[in-house]
């Protein structure tokens, strides 16, 4: 990928979910198991502008399952999602700060106030 497709890629994600979109959205866009959700940006789309290709599904913080996940001390899940304990004890809780935390990363690029997002728990 050339530069000018690498911006392309960028601008098409941050239209796609700027930070108004993104402070209110659904877990259904968040991590749907479609080629539209936030997860498959992160994961595939953006794949180029910096690859996170690998590991589990939990680096999302939240997922849908499509195969069930084995049993973690760290985990939960209610048949739908799977997520880290750490985030709370029901899907809408762990989404909840997922988002938040999210959210806080965007703010603070906006800002320019990096250093702030090595405190955030993503």
């Amino acid at each position: 990928m050339n530069l000018e497709e690498a911006k392309k890629v960028n601008e098409e994600f941050l239209e796609t979910f700027p930070i108004e979109k993104l402070r209110q959205l659904k877990i259904e866009e968040y991590t749907n198991a479609e080629k539209t959700s936030f997860c498959y940006w992160l994961e595939s789309k953006t794949e180029d502008l910096g690859s996170i290709w690998g590991g589990s599904s939990y680096k999302f913080g939240i997922y849908k399952i499509v195969n069930t996940p084995k049993p973690s001390n760290k985990a939960r899940n209610d048949g739908v999602y799977a997520w880290y304990a750490k985030y709370g004890n029901t899907a809408e809780k762990a989404y909840k700060n997922v988002l938040t935390n999210i959210v806080s990363v965007v703010e603070a690029v906006q800002k320019k106030e990096y250093e702030k997002i090595d405190n955030i728990d993503l």
